[in-house]
């Protein structure tokens, strides 16, 4: 039987009357008639349930339109209501839900989970992504952009940082001060542990602040955040379409202890407002390196389009989306105890 908006607005109702409070596993896999309002109402369900559900483990949304609402998904996630969750997709891997768009919203939501450090502590891999706006200019934002200063200001301020789950966070588009920056390289970062994952930025894998009209300022200080929270974990940065210079570059990679970034790999930095050359790129890559930073960085000069390089993380789509005329293999509820 294909699910509905009508059936999963039934389990959001026995969910908000506290039902299911010993359910272990909620399997909604391929549910792809679903739309994003009813996904909505289910965490708000999820949100307004005493208690919460405290057992759940395993909910399983893969291959469905939960993605579309990332900022009720991001509210669920940081109320407290599941504390034992491991997992939103498959056993064997997250991949097949998200990435999990939001807007100014679901930022806002993310802001308050964040900075009560009330996300799952086993949850998996989590990857959230802004939804564009298409309004601001090449590398200007405006009115309309996204505001990060709030979600800059709960990681620094929060209990935990950035959940060790959200490894993956594209803020393409969004807009944040140097005053938020600052604030946030000024906050004691704590030493790194891999063995317990703790720090602000310890599980970021992957941060894309492209197009978010960076300049030589806020770079500056962005180095500057990395040099006081280190993130041992970060392979992918994207810095591509903002407003960069030599200069800044320089102050960046000046800004950087060599334990700031020791697993990055990609650093994209084309179409900036003024263009850098690749040769200055290399020369500033080459000091870096030889100051013990950085060493792992295999490229730092691209200009081609980051999508169709290769499947990182930055791609907006992943397999398994699907679309109002995909025909779904398979439809289910499951409810394990």
């Amino acid at each position: 039987m294909a699910l509905t908006d009508a059936h999963i607005l039934l389990l959001a109702e026995a969910v908000r009357a506290g039902h299911l409070s010993a359910l272990r596993v909620v399997d909604l896999t391929r549910s792809w008639w679903v739309g994003a309002d009813a996904w909505g109402d289910l965490m708000q369900a999820i949100m307004d349930c005493e208690g919460g559900l405290p057992k759940l483990q395993k909910l399983r949304l893969g291959e469905t339109k939960v993605k579309e609402a990332g900022g009720k998904v991001a509210a669920a996630l940081g109320s407290g209501q599941l504390p034992s969750l491991v997992s939103l997709g498959m056993d064997f891997d997250d991949r097949d839900v998200g990435p999990f768009l939001f807007g100014q919203e679901g930022v806002d939501a993310l802001n308050e989970g964040v900075r009560a450090g009330r996300f799952p502590s086993r949850l998996r891999e989590v990857d959230f992504r802004l939804k564009q706006t298409h309004t601001h200019t090449h590398t200007h934002a405006n009115e309309t952009s996204i505001k990060l200063d709030g979600l800059i200001m709960a990681i620094a301020e929060g209990p935990v940082g950035l959940p060790r789950c959200v490894t993956r966070l594209n803020l393409r588009g969004g807009q944040m001060s140097v005053e938020a920056l600052a604030c946030f390289a000024a906050r004691p970062g704590g030493s790194v542990s891999p063995q317990r994952g703790n720090g602000k930025l310890s599980g970021l894998k992957s941060l894309n602040l492209s197009r978010c009209a960076i300049d030589d300022e806020r770079l500056g200080r962005l180095g500057e955040v990395f040099c006081a929270h280190v993130c041992p974990r970060l392979e992918f940065l994207s810095l591509a379409e903002n407003k960069i210079s030599g200069a800044g570059l320089t102050a960046f990679f000046t800004a950087l202890s060599p334990k700031s970034l020791p697993k990055l790999r990609r650093l994209y930095l084309a179409e900036q407002e003024s263009p850098l050359t690749e040769d200055r790129v290399q020369r500033l890559q080459a000091n870096a390196r030889f100051q013990g930073k950085l060493s792992k960085l295999e490229e730092c000069f691209d200009e081609r389009d980051l999508t169709k390089q290769f499947m990182d993380p930055f791609t907006p789509d992943r397999q398994g989306s699907s679309s109002e005329s995909d025909e779904p293999k398979e439809s289910r509820l499951y409810l394990g105890n």
